[in-house]
């Protein structure tokens, strides 16, 4: 009788787990997600907060020094990376702008990286139509990304 209960409760165990497991799945999904964002956002106010101090110890932005006009709050500081390479470029040597404009380039960056794992999910389900839909999304977003950022 107690082998009976046993192999019962395993097996109403087996049942409940493969249920949980089922119901973890969408719950798995949006922890990912979640996770993409959230550490998207920290590593890019990381980034941003390197190139901030590296501008005020050093007083220059990279490409001119800070000029500080009589009668306004902030320094004039001039212009700044107008694209992704030219930010690339100016972190060797460290460029406390080019590394600012990495920092907020990673922040525009995340939501990308959320709809291209999205993308991978409904791969792997085989969900064709939200494939195909978040593919297009991926589309539109990554062509505005390169279009926004070659616009300066």
């Amino acid at each position: 009788m107690i082998s009976l209960s046993t192999h019962s409760q395993s097996a109403t165990r087996g049942i409940a787990g493969g249920q949980a497991r089922a119901n973890r799945r969408p719950h798995d999904i949006e922890e990912i997600i979640s996770l993409i964002l959230r550490w998207g956002v920290l590593i890019s106010a990381a980034v941003v907060a390197v190139g901030v101090v590296l501008l005020l110890v050093t007083g220059s932005t990279g490409r001119a020094p800070l000029v500080f006009v009589p009668g306004r709050l902030l320094p004039d500081l001039g212009q700044g990376p107008t694209g992704p390479r030219e930010a690339i470029r100016g972190l060797v040597p460290p460029q406390p702008y080019s590394i600012i404009a990495l920092g907020l380039m990673l922040l525009i960056l995340t939501p990308i990286v959320r709809v291209a794992a999205s993308m991978v999910v409904f791969l792997r389900d085989r969900d064709r139509a939200y494939t195909v839909i978040t593919f297009l999304v991926l589309v539109v977003l990554t062509v505005s990304f390169f279009l926004g950022a070659g616009a300066h």
